[in-house]
């Protein structure tokens, strides 16, 4: 692909510095693995990826909490400073331009990073491009990143917004309700799969919406968070590329996966 990445904001980079600079202590915010569910989840695509003897990458490592589940790992990371918390191979560079062959890792594994990615489409095709044939792909970012996620309204009182902010913080519940975004959601799901099909075309963009990052304080979860993205459309991009969904294998759970992670599994070209 021949088009340039969008360039993470300088703003960015200074932010994450901080977040893993050397010796500060994890914040639980941005520790990976945090939930019981996760931790199992990502602890059952490691022994997958050990028992293969697959080489595993890790995009966006951070404080690379599981390093040592897997024997063969190498972790990148936009921030310089997340090699004082690695003790394996290590790599400082953007997910949209790593710095690794193609095709050369069995096992690709980034938790809570897409959505801080600027160009997320850049991202998988780079995911995509280092992963073999065959090899398989565990995708957990956050979902749906809310506009409202760089003002911290989920935690902010009334009394600290501009009166824009507490008009949309009292919405919020009618707009995160269940059936309220479903409304949304699934007929533009279904219009996106009619025309893929219609089309077949095997560069299919992903779809995906800017959010205002907060570089300036972290308030809340995905404060930081710059892209928005809906999990459906990133499975029509890997389905235009010949990948597979193994705990998906039917359209019906594929238009109805909501939230969670995503397993890819790279066709064996």
């Amino acid at each position: 692909m021949t088009r340039s990445p969008i360039s993470a904001p300088p703003g960015a980079r200074r932010f994450y510095d901080e977040v893993y600079a050397p010796g500060a202590e994890p914040d639980a915010a941005f520790c990976e693995g945090r939930e019981d569910w996760e931790r199992a989840l990502v602890e059952a695509f490691l022994r997958d990826a050990d028992a293969r003897g697959a080489s595993v990458l890790e995009v966006g490592c951070g404080h690379a909490p599981y390093q040592n589940r897997v024997e063969r790992y190498v972790g990148v990371d936009i921030s310089r400073n997340c090699a004082a918390w690695i003790g394996k191979p290590f790599a400082a560079a953007s997910a949209v331009a790593l710095p690794f062959a193609d095709r050369s890792f069995g096992a690709v594994l980034t938790l809570h990073t897409l959505e801080h990615v600027h160009d997320p489409e850049r991202a998988l095709e780079e995911l995509h491009r280092v992963l073999a044939p065959g090899g398989r792909a565990l995708l957990l970012p956050s979902w749906y990143v809310r506009p409202w996620a760089p003002h911290g309204l989920r935690v902010r009182s009334y009394a600290d917004l501009p009166p824009r902010l507490r008009a949309v913080k009292f919405f919020m519940p009618i707009l995160n309700a269940p059936l309220f975004r479903a409304l949304r959601i699934f007929p533009r799901r279904l219009a996106r799969l009619a025309a893929w099909r219609l089309s077949r075309s095997p560069r299919l963009p992903l779809r995906w919406t800017p959010v205002a990052a907060n570089y300036e304080t972290f308030i809340d979860s995905d404060s930081d968070a710059c892209a928005s993205i809906d999990p459906f459309d990133v499975i029509l991009w890997f389905h235009a590329r010949g990948c597979a969904f193994p705990e998906l294998p039917g359209w019906r759970q594929q238009l109805l996966f909501r939230t969670g992670a995503l397993l890819v599994e790279r066709g064996g070209e």
